[in-house]
């Protein structure tokens, strides 16, 4: 069997398998379980969920291209400042969780409804769902040209399979069958850590700690700062809280994501570093689907690779996908979930399916995708600062300061755009520069604010 054939073997059946998760969640799932999973949502799928969906296509791309490069370069900055966000997460997480219960929240835009205000609402929920539509597209990028690589043929081919297997299981199951299918895939990206066994890195590239400090002061900076935005900043990471069964699955679930999620990492830089010898260009942006080439590597092991990236990207695939929806029918329109449960889902449906429609046809045009991993992130980092305000429930809501933030968010839109026009990005520190003119204004709304209750 050629290694074109096994490889795309291994991919069909992992599809056939959630294939068959989508068959099983159509015939036993409720109506709430499609919609935040009844709220049920344990330990380990929590777990399993919230590092599988961090650990993105994009992702792989970016860290096989530091394995091969760069070595531990920026790993541990990244997962250091992750964690903080995670540790506090956790404190907040419990109040949050019953906040959303209490009030049948589904999106972190109602809760900023809720304690801020429409305006700001409306704002921040615009922002989730243009950076939900570009994470989509990015991640049919990564498996349709990863398809494209190794049978020869069109990328459009693996980008629509995809597309195709997503939809079939997020229309059955919606949400819990996201939670079902990312605990499966959490299991498969994580065995990625026995790849050294078959990819031996050398020794000399594995035990060369001293790349942890091989990038300069301000880029070390950098990859801590968004390290620390990086959870909280994440839409998706909320729905995991709204979602948690209790405190204790919270408390004990959230700050293991990072930990689960530097073993995932590890596992992606072990790779770059294994195939150093065998590379004659060294183009670390290429790395990743150059590697499908390489003679020196069993077509068994490749095979292998080829499933895991799937689960890596379809698993962000098909939350942001239903991030996308819920996002637009809790945030911009006036449906009751208690009331109207079947014409919500329904809409979901329709709504999933015209956006993985959409974005197949935009995984075509994407560039650089690397840029535009950097580009896409510094745009949801404004929005860190006001989840912390709004989950810790900072702020007492009242028109002239929903207003206010409102016009802040706007101005930080603003300045974000102006450094994407002019690739302002690519310097790395310049991604922090969107996350502080966010929390500047807020500090500042917020004094006023205060201010005026005073006098």
């Amino acid at each position: 069997m050629s290694m074109e054939t096994l490889v795309l073997s291994g991919i069909g059946l992992y599809m056939l398998i959630l294939m068959g998760i989508a068959y099983y969640a159509q015939k036993t799932e409720t109506e709430n379980d499609f919609i935040i999973g009844s709220r049920k949502v344990g330990i380990i799928p929590t777990i399993a969920s919230l590092s599988s969906s961090f650990r993105d296509g994009s992702g792989i791309v970016l860290w096989i291209g530091f394995g091969f490069a760069l070595g531990y370069a920026g790993v541990f900055y990244f997962i250091g400042g992750a964690l903080i966000s995670a540790s506090l997460m956790a404190i907040f997480g419990p109040r949050v969780r019953e906040i959303a219960a209490k009030n049948n929240y589904v999106t972190v835009g109602q809760m900023i409804n809720s304690v801020i205000g429409k305006q700001t609402k409306n704002i921040a929920s615009i922002i989730i769902a243009l950076v939900a539509l570009v994470a989509v597209s990015m991640q049919l990028y990564v498996s349709g040209n990863l398809v494209s690589k190794i049978a020869d043929i069109s990328p459009i081919y693996g980008i629509v399979s995809a597309a195709i297997v997503v939809a079939c299981y997020l229309l059955a199951g919606g949400y819990g069958a996201v939670v079902k299918t990312d605990t499966i895939q959490f299991f498969i990206i994580i065995s990625l850590i026995c790849v050294p066994i078959f990819i031996t890195p050398s020794m000399a590239d594995v035990t060369n700690f001293a790349t942890i400090n091989g990038m300069p002061l301000i880029d070390r900076i950098a990859f801590f700062g968004v390290g620390v935005i990086y959870f909280l900043a994440s839409a998706d990471a909320w729905q995991r809280l709204f979602s948690a069964k209790d405190k204790k699955t919270i408390q004990r679930s959230v700050p293991m994501a990072p930990i689960c999620l530097l073993i995932m990492t590890l596992s992606l830089i072990f790779v770059g570093m294994g195939v150093k010898p065998f590379m004659t260009e060294p183009d670390s942006n290429n790395v990743f689907f150059r590697l499908f080439e390489l003679k020196q590597i069993s077509k068994y092991v490749l095979a292998y690779l080829a499933v895991v990236v799937m689960a890596i990207t379809m698993s962000t695939l098909d939350t942001f996908t239903y991030l996308f929806s819920s996002t637009i029918l809790e945030d911009f329109t006036k449906y009751d979930i208690k009331k109207h449960r079947k014409q919500y889902i329904r809409w979901s449906k329709i709504i999933m399916g015209t956006l993985l429609a959409v974005t197949s046809v935009a995984a075509l045009y994407i560039g650089n995708l690397v840029q535009l991993i950097f580009a896409m992130m510094s745009l949801v980092y404004i929005l860190a600062p006001i989840f912390v305000v709004t989950g810790m429930g900072w702020i007492k809501k009242s028109n002239k300061i929903d207003r206010a933030i409102a016009i802040s968010t706007v101005i930080n839109i603003g300045i974000y755009a102006y450094m994407f026009v002019n690739d302002m990005f690519a310097q790395f520190i310049n991604s922090l520069i969107p996350a502080g003119t966010s929390l500047i204004g807020l500090l500042i709304c917020m004094a006023l604010f205060n201010k005026e209750k005073q006098s």
